[in-house]
């Protein structure tokens, strides 16, 4: 399958899909209360709490375009810099 299928075959399913139906997997990947997801400079990223950087591979492409389609949703999880989403994190996860 080409790119462009894989991607038109991607977009068709999210949109099946209630942007809200996401919301249980983003809090599994948040259950530790360190970080957050964001999207940072229109990249998918953690943001852990200590502003520490990490890599992830995200293997489910699907998954990935489902987590970014929740993200818009909330516009305070985006983010021009990783500096301006740290912000964000530290405010909604510190005392």
């Amino acid at each position: 399958m080409t790119l462009e299928r894989e991607a038109k075959r991607i977009e068709r399913a999210i949109r099946k899909v209630p942007v809200e139906a996401i919301a249980p997997t983003i809090a599994g990947y948040e259950a530790s209360e360190r970080w957050l997801l964001c999207l940072v400079a229109e990249h998918l990223e953690f943001v852990h709490v200590d502003g520490r950087r990490g890599e992830t591979t995200w293997c489910d492409t699907l998954e990935v375009a489902q987590i970014v389609r929740w993200l818009r949703a909330y516009p305070e999880r985006v983010h021009p810099t990783y500096p301006a989403a740290l912000t964000f994190v530290r405010t909604r996860l510190t005392d």
